[in-house]
């Protein structure tokens, strides 16, 4: 009887096959083990509960009477105690305070003016003049202060008056404003 070696090589390849199965059962066994400690220590999850939220009721409003500008207008004070929107603005108007940099003063005739900075030009302001963005008005020119009366528009379009300074400083813009 001939046997030819071609019909045993795949039968030696799969018997070869099975024993290096054998030979890993203890990595399957530990990995199994490792697996099963993991499980056990992972601590059980709860849901966690969660409150309804309060429910929101909005105000009864009648059709389109539900916005009336007009009343916002009833409460706005206008002659002394509201700003003048008829008057032509000033260029430092458009500035905020913070942009403002008192540099100095000069006496003149008794008169003093004041001396602001803003974007590498400087303006001569007397008192009297308007700067700031909430309708300020110099009442005072001091060597190390301008003191300005502001008006700011209250949320119930009413207006309120407060006092804003510019500081001289040699080297920064240093404003404050105080109600």
């Amino acid at each position: 009887m001939k046997y030819s070696k071609k019909k045993y090589i795949p039968l030696i390849g799969i018997a070869l096959l099975l024993s290096a199965c054998s030979e890993h059962d203890d990595l399957r066994q530990w990995m199994s083990n490792v697996k099963q400690k993991a499980i056990k220590s992972y601590p059980e999850q709860t849901v966690p509960s969660i409150n309804a939220m309060a429910t929101y009721i909005p105000p009864a409003f009648v059709g389109l009477q539900a916005f009336n500008p007009d009343r916002l207008k009833a409460g706005r004070q206008t002659g002394d105690n509201g700003p003048n929107m008829n008057r032509p603005k000033e260029i430092l108007e458009a500035f905020g305070l913070e942009k403002l940099a008192y540099v100095g003063s000069l006496v003149k005739g008794g008169q003093t003016a004041g001396f602001i900075k803003v974007d590498d030009h400087i303006y001569t302001v007397n008192v009297g003049n308007y700067l700031g963005q909430d309708f300020g008005r110099i009442v005072a020119i001091e060597p190390d202060r301008i003191v300005l009366q502001e008006m700011v528009e209250g949320t119930d379009g009413t207006w309120e008056h407060r006092e804003g300074t510019i500081t001289r400083s040699d080297s920064a813009n240093d404003t404050e404003t105080t109600k």
